[in-house]
C-alpha cells in the first residue's frame, strides 16, 4: 500500500562527568543509549506528531490544524494521520496522509468543508504527492449526494512540485521560509442529471518547509470557490523555529523574531505562554548529524535548556535560505519535530 518503512537509527547523546568509568558503568551507559534507540520514518517536510497543531490565519480568522492518528487507514505497513482544520465556525477539513522519509501520500479528503456534492473522497490506491504527475486516471471512493452509498468514481489528476519554494509570509513570527510547493488538480467525474451533480475541479495547492509541515495550504473548487486560504501563524506543542542571519558570514540571531534567543522553545497549548526545551523533558535524536555540518553547534546552558549557535567558518552555506530539521525525543514517548533557519537575504 506504501513504500516500506526506512529505519533511521540514532543515539541520544549521555552527558557524564568525572575521570572515567568501571566496565560495569560503561555496560550501563550503553544499555541507556540501546533502549534510546529512536525509530524515525517521516518525511522532513511533513512531521507529524500526535497530539500538536499548527494555528493559521486567512488575515481574520484563526484555524487550526491538528494531527491525530487514522486508526481505520492505518495498518501494519503505514500510518495515516488525519490533518484536521477546523475554522471558528467549527467547519472542518480532513487531509489524510502518510508521511514517509522518501514520500508524502494523499490517503483522501473528508470533512464538512468538502462540497455537499461529493462528502468524503478516498483514493483506491494512495497518490503520491512528493513527484510530478500528469493526467493520471484513477478511481476514488465518494460519498456522493446526501444519503447515497458510497461508490466507485473516476478522477483524473495531475500534480506539480516546486522543489525549491520561497515562502513569505505575511506574519511577523515567521517571515521568509525555505519551501516546497505541491500543486494538485483533478477533475472528479460525478455528473448526474437525475441527481442534478455537475463534476467537480478540485485544486490543492500546500508549501511544506523541513521541520515544520504545511505553512501555507488553499484549496479552491471549480476555479472559483476558494474554500480554504490559510498561513501559519504558530505552532502548539512543537518547537518554535529559530532564526540567524548570515551577516556576511558572522551568523546572528534574528532580533526581529519573538522568542527568538537561540534556546529551543514550546508551547504546550495554545493558552500557555512559551516554554524553554530542557534535558528533563526532552532529547535531541539527531544532534550528531547537525553538529556534523560543521556550522551548527547545540549546547546546554546552565538551566538543562537546549541551546543552538552558528560557527562562521568555510562550511557556513551562503545561499538564500538554508532550513535544518532538529528532531526532538520527548519523556513522552513521543517524537517533535523543529527547525533551525538561516537567511542571507
Amino acid at each position: 500500500m506504501s513504500p516500506k518503512h526506512l529505519i533511521y537509527l540514532a543515539s541520544f547523546i549521555i552527558f557524564l562527568s568525572g575521570c572515567g568509568l568501571e566496565p560495569d558503568e560503561e555496560e550501563a551507559e550503553e544499555e541507556e543509549r540501546v533502549a534510546a534507540t529512536i525509530v524515525v520514518d517521516q518525511n522532513p517536510f511533513l512531521p507529524l506528531t500526535v497530539g500538536t497543531s499548527i494555528i493559521y490565519t486567512d488575515g481574520a480568522t484563526a484555524v487550526t490544524s491538528s494531527v491525530s492518528k487514522n486508526t481505520t487507514l492505518s495498518d501494519d505497513d503505514a500510518t495515516v494521520y488525519d490533518l484536521t482544520m477546523t475554522d471558528e465556525g467549527s467547519e472542518t477539513l480532513v487531509l489524510q496522509v502518510e508521511s514517509n522519509s522518501d514520500a508524502i501520500m494523499l490517503e483522501g479528503i473528508d470533512g464538512s468543508l468538502i462540497p455537499t456534492a461529493v462528502n468524503r473522497i478516498l483514493f483506491d490506491s494512495p497518490i503520491e504527492l512528493t513527484k510530478d504527475q500528469k493526467d493520471v486516471k484513477a478511481t476514488i471512493l465518494a460519498k456522493v449526494a446526501s444519503g447515497l452509498l458510497t461508490i466507485p468514481v473516476p478522477i483524473t489528476y495531475s500534480i506539480t512540485v516546486t522543489k525549491s519554494f520561497p515562502f513569505d509570509s505575511n506574519d511577523d513570527d515567521y517571515g521568509i521560509l525555505p519551501g516546497k510547493k505541491i500543486n494538485f488538480s483533478g477533475l472528479i467525474e460525478v455528473s448526474d442529471a437525475e441527481n442534478s451533480l455537475t463534476d467537480i475541479n478540485l485544486e490543492i495547492e500546500l508549501v511544506l518547509s523541513i521541520g515544520i509541515g504545511i505553512v501555507s495550504q488553499t484549496v479552491v473548487l471549480d476555479g472559483t470557490n476558494t474554500i480554504v486560504n490559510h498561513e501559519i501563524e504558530s505552532l502548539v506543542n512543537s518547537p518554535l523555529t529559530v532564526w540567524f542571519d548570515h551577516n556576511a558570514g558572522s551568523p546572528i540571531l534574528d532580533a526581529g523574531k519573538p522568542n527568538n534567543d537561540g534556546v529551543f522553545k514550546y508551547r504546550p497549548t495554545a493558552s500557555d505562554p512559551v516554554e524553554n526545551m530542557t534535558t528533563s523533558l526532552f532529547n535531541i535524536a539527531n544532534e550528531s548529524e547537525l553538529e556534523g555540518t560543521g556550522w551548527i553547534d547545540i549546547s546546554i546552558n546552565s538551566a538543562g535548556s537546549y541551546v543552538v549557535g552558528l560557527k562562521s567558518n568555510s562550511n557556513l552555506p551562503s545561499s538564500e535560505l538554508v532550513s535544518k530539521q532538529v528532531i526532538f525525543n520527548g519523556t513522552d514517548g513521543k517524537q517533535y519535530s523543529g527547525s533551525i533557519v538561516l537567511k542571507n537575504l
